[in-house]
């Protein structure tokens, strides 16, 4: 006789010999347990605070401090292929790539086709590492082929810079596809998927029966929102220059060398780019968590 069997015997022979004060306590003591395996099971898993908040703060105090120092400071530090937000956004797509490929290897305890969408975003944070390194040539330093270097802007070896206007193309639909388009995708994705839903389905997607659903993985969970927010608002202070420069003129504190301008215009792109990398990362973290801690019960074939 199996052991799970021998409990309801005895339950039944507690029943019949006990007084209806110990039935009463038996029954609430299963009652505790039942409740105490259900929190446990819905205990929901996911980015510490201390990532999803801290890192958008740290990454603001390193860009208004360092223009702090000068300009010479600044340009070593920040906007160098080897400054801050070139070296971070590659640091953030490297495990970003890493924890994709995990993903998808737990793709079984995830709803059908949901492992196939993390591997698809392991490939773009590739291609967006692979892209913001030049493939290598930044580090390595190597010569662009000539026939490459005539069609790319920057004589680099990437794709988001090639240019085919000057050889009759009056739509440069190839920069489209591989610089602006991935743009416009993220930028999307952080205000619609990192921002607006996490707030709008909340308590939906909060439940423990909600990790049943291909939605509980795919839209982001509130811990994206700083990142996001930081991405969307990043070319505020960018777009803003650009509108007193064409109608009221710009101010002598923000002029080009001054503080705010380091601070807050200069590395607008390149920092909207960070944040892009920043949320990649976050994303796919927070689903292998919750994939380590929280798979769905029944196993997806």
């Amino acid at each position: 006789m199996q052991p799970k069997q021998t409990v309801p015997a005895k339950s039944a022979t507690l029943t019949a010999s006990a007084t209806p004060q110990q039935v009463a306590y038996e029954s609430q003591k299963e009652e505790a347990s039942v409740s105490i395996s259900a929190a446990i099971e819905s205990k929901h898993y996911d980015l510490p605070p201390a990532i999803c908040i801290g890192m958008p703060i740290v990454s603001l105090l390193v860009l208004w401090i360092v223009p702090l120092f000068g300009q010479r400071a600044y340009d070593i530090l920040i906007p160098h292929e080897i400054g801050f937000l070139e070296i971070g956004t590659v640091v953030f797509l490297i495990p970003a790539i890493v924890l994709g490929v995990l993903c998808f290897l737990r793709r079984r305890h995830m709803p059908k086709g949901v492992g196939w969408i993390m591997l698809l975003a392991a490939i773009a944070a590739l291609y967006f590492a692979g892209e913001e390194i030049s493939w290598g040539q930044t580090y390595f330093h190597w010569k662009t082929p000539d026939v490459w270097a005539n069609l790319n802007k920057q004589n680099e070896t990437n794709l988001h810079n090639l240019e085919l206007k000057k050889y009759g193309w009056y739509v440069d639909l190839v920069d489209d596809l591989l610089s602006n388009v991935p743009r416009q995708i993220m930028l999307i994705f952080c205000l619609v998927g990192g921002i607006i839903l996490p707030l709008a389905l909340r308590r939906r997607l909060s439940r423990p029966t909600a990790r049943q659903s291909v939605w509980y993985w795919l839209i982001p969970t509130q811990r994206l929102i700083p990142a996001a927010l930081l991405a969307v608002v990043s070319t505020a202070p960018e777009k803003i220059y650009k509108v007193l420069k064409h109608t009221y003129g710009i101010p002598n504190w923000l002029s080009k060398g001054k503080y705010a301008y380091l601070a807050f215009v200069d590395p607008a792109g390149e920092f909207k780019e960070y944040c892009f990398a920043m949320v990649m990362l976050f994303y796919l973290l927070s689903v292998y968590i919750r994939v380590r801690h929280n798979p769905i019960s029944k196993v997806v074939k």
